[in-house]
C-alpha cells in the first residue's frame, strides 16, 4: 500500500502490483487507492469477471501465453526425442489461419 500510494504521489496514473493474487489484498487495494489497480493474471487467479466486480482496472496475461507455448514446444521435442513420432503436430489451425493473423488489413 506504502509503495503503491508513494508511486501515485510521483505523478503514476494506476499501479500494477506484479504478482498479487490474493483476492481479499486486491479488493482492499482498490479501495483504497482509488485509482486504476492492474492485476497479472494467470493459472489459478479468480476470473475475469471476479476481478472486475471487485474494480480491478485491467488484466495482463504478461509472459503467460509465451511460456505456455515455450512449454508445449519444450513437450513436442521431448516426445520426438524419445518416440520420433510426429502425431503430437495434429493441430486445428491450419496454415491460412496462422497466415491471416499476420495479414495486412486494407481498411
Amino acid at each position: 500500500m506504502r509503495r503503491a500510494q508513494a508511486y501515485l504521489a510521483a505523478g503514476a496514473d494506476c499501479t500494477f502490483p506484479f504478482g498479487l493474487a490474493d483476492l481479499k489484498t486486491i479488493g482492499e487495494l482498490v479501495a483504497a487507492l482509488k485509482t486504476p489497480v492492474n492485476i497479472v493474471g494467470r493459472a489459478g487467479m479468480p476470473s475475469v469477471a471476479r476481478l472486475e466486480q471487485l474494480g480491478v482496472a485491467r488484466v495482463s496475461t504478461a509472459s503467460g501465453p509465451s511460456l505456455v507455448a515455450m512449454s508445449f514446444t519444450q513437450k513436442i521435442a521431448q516426445e520426438l526425442h524419445e518416440g520420433g513420432e510426429f502425431d503430437m503436430l495434429k493441430s486445428s489451425m491450419k496454415h491460412v489461419d496462422a497466415q491471416q493473423l499476420f495479414a495486412t488489413r486494407r481498411d
